[in-house]
C-alpha cells in the first residue's frame, strides 16, 4: 500500500505540472508486462473497477479528458524492448521505485507465464479492454481521481472498523481508504 500510495502520489503531481504547464498528453513507457502487472496489482488493492482504463492505449479517463495517457509501448514486450536497446546501443535509465514483494512475484508471474505461453499478454490486455463501463461516472476519488466504488458485500469491507470508516469519509474510494487505514495501522505498530 505505500508503493501505491507513492505511485498516486507521483501520478497526481505530473498531473498537476501538466495542467500548470497546458500539456494535454502524457506518455508512459510501460510494456505489455508491466501493463498486465498494474492491472492486477489494482486488483489486489480494491480498485477493479479502474482496470479498462489501466490496459488502454489512450486513457482519457482522468480530470474529464483533460490529460490523456498514452501507453505505446504496451503492445511490446520486456524483452522485444530490451533488444532494440541493446542493438541500438541506447542506454537505459531506470526511474521506477523499488517494487514491493506483490509487484515482484506478479513481474515474476507474467515474466515466466509470457515466455511459456506467447498470447498471455496480450490476452489479458484485450479482455480488459472489452469491460463495459459503468455510466454512473457521477463520483470520483478525491485521491487517486479514479473511479469512485462502493462496496456491496460484508466480505468487501473486512473488518467493522472499515465500514464505518467507509460511511465517514465518502472522499475516498474503496481502495484508497484500504490503502490509508492500512497505512495508519502500519505507522500506529511501527511507533
Amino acid at each position: 500500500f505505500r508503493s501505491q500510495f507513492v505511485r498516486i502520489t507521483t501520478q497526481n503531481l505530473i498531473f498537476a505540472h501538466c495542467l500548470r504547464n497546458s500539456f494535454t498528453k502524457i506518455v508512459y513507457g510501460s510494456s505489455g508486462q508491466g501493463v498486465v502487472k498494474d492491472l492486477f496489482s489494482q486488483i489486489t488493492i480494491g480498485k477493479g473497477c479502474n482496470i479498462r482504463h489501466s490496459t488502454s492505449y489512450l486513457d482519457e479517463f482522468y480530470l474529464g479528458g483533460k490529460i490523456q495517457i498514452l501507453k505505446p509501448l504496451r503492445d511490446f514486450f520486456n524483452k522485444e524492448i530490451l533488444y532494440y536497446n541493446y542493438y541500438n546501443k541506447i542506454d537505459i535509465l531506470y526511474s521506477h521505485f523499488d517494487m514491493d514483494k506483490s509487484d515482484s512475484i506478479l513481474n515474476q508471474f507474467f515474466e515466466t507465464l509470457q515466455s511459456t505461453k506467447l498470447s498471455t499478454v496480450p490476452s489479458v490486455i484485450n479482455t480488459a479492454e472489452k469491460l463495459i463501463l459503468d455510466k454512473n461516472d457521477s463520483k470520483y476519488c478525491k485521491f487517486c481521481l479514479g473511479k469512485y466504488d462502493t462496496p456491496v458485500t460484508s466480505l468487501e469491507f473486512g473488518s467493522e472498523g472499515s465500514k464505518n470508516s467507509t460511511s465517514k469519509n465518502e472522499n475516498l474510494c474503496y481502495g484508497c481508504l484500504r490503502m490509508f487505514s492500512n497505512i495508519k495501522d502500519k505507522n500506529e505498530e511501527d511507533t
